[in-house]
């Protein structure tokens, strides 16, 4: 090429522009490159799990199918997907109004249709308001069942459950009567979270119920006569706690006195067998000499038992069975001491 070739005007303009275009087109490389490595990054707080889906599927960490807190690198949208979901063991809260009276109702109407509420078992109507408290055990699960929309970045969960959570409670109500429902609230938590836990289990949502608190209010145009039943059912259990203590009571002290009576028959009993085994040792004794002559023995029997009485005797009373004679004699036990006074 000859120097006027390499000096013509145009060729230049030429050589000029091909540079300037190379460096923007270096320029867009850096920048795509920039923001293909931001858009790579993936960053999870303390506080959430990340999941990662390639293609559709989970890329797993840690032989867990859900990415804890740290940084990953991630390819771009649309070959992965990042979701974040609140951290497993962070427990989730939901409240359900389905059932309980609208706020701006008059307090002595009730509005079918506009004022919610439970029907029981016994056909009465009762409002109930209830918190859910939950936990996420199977990040993926959670994603996958309950559904995820990425055009808002939030999981569609709350709506599905809170469904579950109404339908439970329906089932729950139906299955008492209203004294049950109204009064025992520990018994109708327990049936809303068994059938609750049941329906989740079905479904594999990937959580669990961590406890369940209701507010139950009934319909306020008959409030005043549910109070009156409710301060019935407290003096009523206030009565028969009290029958209850005093019953109690009364076992105890009869117990008490049971014990004591036994413990007294047990040592009479055993005084008796040591009296009779003491006589009976007696008698095999005086055997031999009541077999040798019973007439003889008897005879000293008889006195020696007439000695012993008549030593406590103060006065004693002779009657002759033929002419119904009396004798009386005054026997004095210490003749000695009455002399000696005398003199």
């Amino acid at each position: 090429m000859s120097d006027t070739d390499t000096h013509d005007p145009g060729f230049e303009a030429l050589s000029k522009a091909s540079r300037n275009s190379f460096r923007i087109l270096i320029a867009i490389l850096v920048l795509a490159s920039v923001f293909f490595l931001w858009k790579s990054v993936f960053i999870v707080r303390q506080d959430e799990v990340g999941i990662i889906l390639r293609f559709g599927k989970p890329v797993l960490s840690d032989g867990k199918n859900y990415h804890t807190k740290g940084t990953y690198l991630t390819l771009p949208f649309p070959i992965d997907e990042k979701i974040k979901l609140p951290e497993s063991t962070k427990t989730q809260q939901l409240t359900s109004l389905a059932y309980w009276y609208k706020s701006d109702t008059p307090v002595d109407m009730f509005i079918p249709g506009t004022d919610s509420y439970n029907i029981t078992g016994d056909k009465y109507l009762l409002h109930s308001k209830w918190t859910l408290f939950y936990t996420i055990t199977d990040p993926y699960l959670f994603l996958t069942r309950c559904g995820y929309n990425p055009e808002t970045g939030k999981s569609e969960a709350p709506e599905l459950i809170r469904l579950l959570l109404n339908k439970s409670v329906s089932q729950t109500f139906f299955s008492l009567g209203v004294d049950s429902a109204w009064q025992n609230k520990d018994l109708l938590t327990q049936r809303l979270s068994k059938t609750l836990k049941a329906e989740l289990a079905e479904l594999q949502l990937g959580i669990s119920i961590d406890r369940v608190l209701v507010e139950i209010a009934p319909p306020r145009t008959i409030k005043d006569e549910f109070s009156a039943v409710g301060q019935a059912n407290e003096k009523k259990g206030s009565i028969i706690a009290q029958a209850d203590n005093d019953a109690q009571k009364i076992i105890s002290e009869a117990r008490i006195k049971e014990a004591k009576l036994l413990t007294a028959a047990k040592s009479y009993n055993l005084k008796m067998e040591k009296e009779a085994a003491a006589d009976a040792e007696i008698f095999n004794q005086m055997l031999p000499e009541y077999r040798k002559n019973k007439k003889m023995f008897k005879q000293i029997y008889h006195l020696e038992k007439m000695r012993g009485i008549m030593a406590n005797v103060d006065h004693l009373f002779l009657i002759d069975p033929k002419n119904q004679r009396e004798l009386r004699l005054d026997i004095n036990k210490n003749p000695i001491k009455k002399k000696a006074k005398s003199d």
